[in-house]
């Protein structure tokens, strides 16, 4: 396989496992969420569950960031043109920005739920 196509292969392969790892915390929080919401008093087990959606959560972020870090290294622009382009990138951070507030909270409750 020659550079440029083994480099845009690991890209994709980075990006898609980046959007895995959302994902993933996603589905910890609102697992954790439901759980907590529902069934958080009526099984012994829940707590282990809880702490467990929180390790995961964790190991998710850490996956977000490393690949985010990848994936902002190999960012090209998609020639959209120069003024389209500058709003994308400013939409990207704006977005970026939010879910870290999203993030960040929905981390916290999760650490709430699994340390009462």
């Amino acid at each position: 396989m020659n550079e440029p196509k083994k480099k845009t292969v690991l890209v994709v392969l980075n990006n898609f496992v980046h959007d895995t790892a959302t994902g993933l915390w996603i589905a910890c929080f609102l697992l954790g969420f439901e759980i907590n919401r529902r069934w958080s008093s009526n099984f012994d087990l829940i707590p282990e569950i809880e702490k467990f959606l929180f390790t995961t959560s964790l190991i998710a972020l850490l996956i977000i960031g490393l690949t985010g870090i990848i994936r902002r290294k190999t960012y090209t622009s998609y020639l959209y043109g120069v003024e389209l382009e500058t709003k994308r990138k400013t939409l990207l951070i704006i977005k970026h920005i939010l879910f870290a507030f999203i993030t960040l909270g929905g981390t916290w409750l999760l650490y709430r739920w699994s340390h009462p």
